[in-house]
């Protein structure tokens, strides 16, 4: 009975098969340590006690050292581990001193006090947590040494409104930034990756730009970041961003697209309401599923001759677009239900490199009136892909000479009204003979023996621009490629650009 009770009392202590009762080596000046290489002479900064939520915490403000002395002993503090401060919250401030080149997971995880943090150039990794939950925290300095933001690592700081990221960064983690309280962020082209969650639900947010590196942008990386208001995401040439990257996002008024970026998932913007710029690069190959659904603030959407597949419900419910405009790369597919419930839209433009036009393409989109086809040949229109009242009542214009071949190719021939009225040349056949010229070539609207006002509209009606001449030969710039109307005196043409 005595042998058992001294064996009892012996593995409480701590001390039986050496095993320690504390997570410490020893403790100089109120900070506690472990030796992590007796050879190398290493320790790191750790917890008192034997869990640190039992641990006495530490308060105010600690100054690590570079070296420690114990027993005659010097070793160098090269790390702050695992835990090691956590849920310290009357931790005031941390200095971390250049000998440092790790921090554990949660190091300082909960610490809501600490206001500032200073990661020297020595640190070359930090695993994940380190700073989740510090809400107190609001001044952040990276240091160089640092080529990744670990996952979770400042998620929840919601008093950090700006970071900046250095150059030398080139990842940034799951849920690294999630809740966070920033309200600006450009991310330098150094960083090729940005992970799940990244920054979700940063609700402060309301600018950013994402620089040329980008290789992989992670599903949900700002969803539901409410303030957001300009959006630039560059890419590295093959970037790729996934899906529900802004969903949410209800204050998103522009969007650009860099050259860079090839591939969008799904869901990339669904809900963002105030959408009313979107701007697609000269790269994008994919438009995903349900991509745009419910941006109902956007009024004309141009898809550029590099996109090859607008897939399923890309811009469903899309109800304020009134012109669209799908130029098409030759093999372009306009997917089944793209445009399903774009209520609003009155006319749209099929480039002549777009190849199919899947079922219910425009399903719901009853107040279309214009249809412009412009290639010669008819693309390939599947069953319903415009809804019964459209072939009835809306006009379809297609290039001059090729309106038999319309009637008499399948579905096509179900629009009631067509108009060979679009000139191969660039000018509407509506032109007539005129000392005045109009005509159109490499985004310029030409207007020769100009005399008095010439106004230039898109095919929404939107004046693009108006200039007064006096029997002049003027040019006019336009945005975007498509159709546009040009008005001077009693004279109205159409021109393809």
């Amino acid at each position: 009975m005595k042998v058992l009770l001294l064996k009892s009392l012996l593995l409480s202590a701590g001390l039986l098969f050496g095993v320690k009762a504390s997570a410490y080596d020893f403790a100089v000046d109120g900070i506690y340590y472990n030796i992590t290489s007796a050879e190398n002479l290493t320790v790191e900064v750790t917890y008192q006690g034997s869990s640190y939520s039992t641990s006495t915490k530490y308060t105010g403000t600690v100054v690590i050292p570079e070296t420690v002395t114990n027993d005659g002993t010097t070793y160098s503090v090269t790390g702050i581990g695992t835990y090691a401060m956590r849920d310290c919250t009357e931790l005031t401030g941390v200095t971390i001193p250049n000998s440092v080149v790790s921090l554990g997971s949660a190091a300082f995880s909960g610490s809501t006090a600490l206001s500032a943090i200073d990661i020297p150039n020595s640190v070359v990794s930090a695993e994940s947590g380190v700073f989740s939950g510090c809400t107190g925290l609001a001044s952040v300095t990276i240091g160089s040494g640092l080529t990744a933001i670990s996952s979770h690592m400042f998620n929840g700081c919601t008093s950090l409104a700006s970071i900046e990221i250095p150059s030398t960064l080139t990842e940034i983690g799951s849920y690294s930034f999630q809740e966070s309280g920033l309200k600006s962020l450009t991310v330098p082209n150094s960083v090729t990756t940005i992970g799940t969650y990244a920054f979700e639900t940063c609700a402060s947010l309301e600018t950013l730009e994402i620089g040329t590196g980008l290789a992989d942008l992670g599903n949900y990386a700002f969803q539901d970041c409410v303030s957001l208001k300009t959006a630039v995401v560059n890419g590295n040439g093959s970037a790729s961003i996934g899906g529900r990257i802004f969903k949410g996002c209800t204050s998103l008024e522009s969007l650009i697209i860099g050259d860079g970026v090839t591939s969008m998932g799904t869901y990339v913007g669904d809900g963002c309401v105030k959408l009313s710029t979107l701007d697609f690069g000269n790269g994008v190959t994919n438009i995903g599923s349900y991509a745009f659904r419910n941006c109902t603030s956007l009024t004309s959407v141009t898809i550029p001759s590099n996109v090859v597949t607008i897939s399923g419900y890309a811009f469903r419910d899309c109800t304020g677009i009134v012109s669209s405009t799908i130029e098409g790369s030759g093999e372009t597919t306009i997917s089944s239900n793209a445009f399903n419930g774009c209520t609003g839209m009155t006319s749209t433009t099929i480039g002549s490199g777009v190849a199919t036009i899947g079922t219910n393409a425009y399903n719901k989109c009853t107040g279309l009136t214009d249809v412009y086809s412009l290639n010669a040949t008819p693309p390939t229109l599947k069953v319903l892909g415009f809804p019964n009242d459209v072939f009835t009542n809306a006009t379809l214009h297609v290039p001059s000479g090729s309106a038999e071949t319309y009637q008499a190719t399948s579905i096509w021939l179900k629009f009631t009204t067509v108009k060979d009225d679009i000139s191969t040349s660039g000018v509407s056949a509506l032109s007539t003979a005129s000392e005045t010229a109009i005509y159109a070539s490499n985004g310029v609207v030409y207007v020769d023996n100009a005399d008095g006002e010439v106004a230039v509209y898109n095919i929404a009606g939107v004046l693009v621009d108006k200039v007064t001449a006096d029997n002049e030969n003027i040019e006019i710039s336009v945005p975007v490629s498509g159709i546009y109307i040009v008005k001077t005196g009693n004279k109205t043409v159409k021109v393809i650009l």
